[in-house]
């Protein structure tokens, strides 16, 4: 063996054992800053009484979006999800309904409830949520085709220990 490759392999092994060194370092600060600013540890939420959730009709598809830990609909910790949406058990719904593109219609029947999203206008859907259970949510877009990513699911969950871990 040469000394050039003898070099080169020491200068290798070097390199490898200061990036772990550091890497490990690095995690550790960063599981320490985590922990003490508590974003490793469950907080809990409190109780919400009511909540706001935009509902956009897209490409025959449902997007929710929902308020983030600031409980402000429209910053930057907003949560999304798509074709289904999940509320918090015993609050007040009140879901904003529009349409990026078509005339939609947005049906909960097992609670009687029906509205459209139509582009260009807002339409609110107003009602109580019960105790955990899910529902179906049934959505047409009046084309004559049906589109399975209509439909969807209700998730009413418990706020004390389901609903934030949707």
């Amino acid at each position: 063996m040469s000394d050039s490759e003898f070099n080169l392999s020491q200068l290798i092994r070097n390199l490898a054992l200061q990036s772990s060194y550091v890497g490990k370092r690095l995690i550790v600060a960063l599981l320490s800053a985590a922990l003490f600013s508590g974003c490793a540890i469950h907080q809990p939420q409190d109780r919400l009484d009511s909540i706001v959730i935009e509902v956009t009709g897209d490409e025959f598809n449902w997007y929710f979006r929902y308020p983030g830990f600031d409980g402000v609909l429209g910053t930057g910790d907003d949560q999304y999800s798509v074709q289904n949406v999940f509320l918090p058990d015993n609050s007040k719904v009140n879901l904003k309904l529009k349409s990026n593109d078509y005339v939609y219609s947005f049906a909960l029947p097992e609670l009687g409830l029906e509205e459209i999203a139509v582009p260009g206008l807002s339409f609110e859907l107003l009602f109580t949520t019960g105790d955990e259970q899910t529902l179906q949510l049934l959505g047409d877009q009046f084309c004559g085709f049906a589109h399975e990513t209509l439909i969807g699911k209700v998730y009413v969950r418990d706020q004390d220990d389901a609903y934030y871990g949707w």
